[in-house]
């Protein structure tokens, strides 16, 4: 949603609201003397009340305001909304404020601030799994003081809960080269991603975005399920507007035990247990237990070395159809050794496993006979008393090479219909 730059409300919600880029060089230096020290750029936008106020301003004027009565995070009136005025009167209040100022980088708080209800009990709900107090945007530098409301720098008083002294805001310390996202599970933490789907970020893309790119994700934050899945996070450069460089004690703590691991990518099914659920479903068609249980159905594929790794292979060419130059890539090997990996498992599981679960010898004459259902069973099964099973024979077509005999070809080659692919007919006797 666009916000006006000056006065915060919505452009979007409303057609009589007006919208207004800032190409005009004297509107744009007017609202940055107005908004300083907030950067402003000429890719914001200003309602046209605010606009019209900039026009007619004077060179001393202090800032002017097109609208008032708005919600400080969504922009919406409040004109006939229930609001919440933001301080820092309680512990409740204290969390809820800092969830509202880390939403809103880079913008701050300011004394007055309202919001309205359902950004107050969105915020409510969040504040409950964030870790840290306000932060600073990392477009700030480094020897700028954190604005911290006077309220909260005030020592408590003695008659003062103990619970209340520990939910005041944490001090936080600037870390050179490293950022972090913005602390949120409403959605995507990736700037600018409107999908809805919200899952937990896995342990080893946190773990591999902090070793390779010194990119710090808190804990509860979401990812789609697009981004979820993808490979290249090269475009984290571009996402420093969402991002801040301020860090607490706790997000300090958690970085040093993400920082065991030094090589890690989305796929690396030989510590599979690390791997999220949904991104080994994605890639091979089987949830973790699933996967392991592949190794006590066939032990024989232990023999292989890496075996999860060549299982893996299989099933990823199976799910996927890619080629064998692309799966190599992806899982860091050699193409000659994935084709391997790909030719022993097949052969393992031609000769162990599928006939356990296919065919007429995976199941014996008792079995079959229990399997009868009841219309069946009274036309073919059940002759002088005795149940029988019951096996039915399909002929179907099966599609052969093409034979270098003119006359076999003009013969088994079926018209437009079969595309005129070779086909042909197996038969089966009761």
């Amino acid at each position: 949603m666009n916000l006006c730059v000056n006065c915060g409300i919505a452009t979007t919600s409303c057609n009589t609201t007006g919208r207004r880029a800032l190409n005009d060089e004297m509107i744009l230096s007017v609202i940055r003397r107005w908004r300083t020290p907030q950067p402003v750029n000429n890719s914001d936008y200003i309602c046209q009340a605010c606009w019209n106020l900039a026009q007619t301003s004077a060179i001393d004027q202090p800032r002017q305001l097109g609208h008032r009565n708005v919600c400080l995070r969504c922009g919406r009136s409040l004109a006939s909304r229930v609001t919440h005025l933001l301080h820092t009167g309680s512990s409740r209040e204290i969390r809820i404020y800092n969830a509202i100022e880390e939403w809103i980088m880079p913008r701050t708080i300011e004394q007055g601030s309202h919001i309205c209800h359902n950004c107050w009990v969105a915020a409510d709900r969040a504040a409950v799994h964030m870790v840290s107090g306000p932060s600073t945007s990392s477009q700030e530098s480094s020897h700028e003081e954190i604005q911290i409301p006077a309220q909260v720098l005030t020592e408590p008083p003695a008659s003062q809960p103990e619970e209340d002294r520990n939910n005041q805001p944490e001090p936080t310390i600037v870390l050179p080269g490293y950022m972090r996202a913005v602390e949120t599970e409403r959605w995507c933490f990736i700037q600018g991603c409107q999908r809805t789907e919200r899952y937990r970020v896995p342990l080893f893309t946190r773990k591999m975005l902090l070793n390779r790119y010194k990119y710090y994700v808190p804990e509860n934050n979401r990812l789609c399920d697009i981004h979820l899945v993808i490979e290249g996070w090269d475009f984290l450069e571009s996402l420093r507007s969402n991002c801040v460089q301020n860090f607490t004690a706790k997000h300090i703590q958690d970085m040093m035990s993400l920082k065991d691991v030094i090589d890690c990518g989305l796929l690396h099914f030989d510590s599979i247990d690390t791997m999220g659920e949904h991104v080994v479903h994605t890639w091979v068609g089987l949830n973790k237990t699933q996967f392991n249980q592949m190794f006590h159905e066939v032990p024989q594929l232990l023999e292989i070395p890496k075996a999860s790794l060549a299982l893996a292979a299989y099933l990823m060419k199976l799910r996927t159809g890619d080629s064998d130059e692309r799966l190599s890539i992806l899982l860091k090997v050699s193409r000659r050794t994935l084709e391997n990996w790909i030719h022993k498992v097949r052969d393992l599981l031609t000769e162990y496993f599928v006939p356990r679960f296919l065919g007429l010898n995976h199941i014996n004459r008792q079995q079959i006979i229990d399997r009868n259902l009841t219309i069946p069973k009274a036309l073919f099964g059940n002759f002088e008393g005795i149940d029988r099973p019951i096996v039915i024979f399909d002929g179907t077509y099966s599609y052969i090479e093409k034979s270098s005999n003119y006359l076999y070809q003009k013969k088994t080659v079926k018209g437009i219909f079969y595309s005129r692919r070779c086909l042909y007919i197996g038969q089966g006797l009761p």
